[in-house]
């Protein structure tokens, strides 16, 4: 058996407790994100969610590409 370095250990630790917080970090977002979502289904919301986008101006382009960049990484968002 290959025996780990102590500098090796070290590392496997710190990218556990890095990937433990953004397991962590990612669930907290879906909860706070669903109830958003979820009220995405309906017509009237889209509509107003669009509105208040192109009403940004700017950052209401900025924010759709941040959502397009979101929706290819996290494949659960429609």
């Amino acid at each position: 058996m290959n025996k780990l370095s102590l500098r090796e250990k070290h590392l496997m630790v710190i990218r556990g407790i890095i990937i433990f917080f953004v397991i962590i970090l990612m669930a907290w977002a879906t909860i706070e994100a669903f109830p958003l979502i979820s009220k995405l289904s309906n017509e009237e919301t889209r509509i107003e969610f669009k509105e208040d986008i192109a009403n940004k101006g700017i950052v209401g382009v900025l924010i759709v590409l941040g959502l397009q960049i979101l929706q290819i990484v996290v494949a659960v968002i429609p």
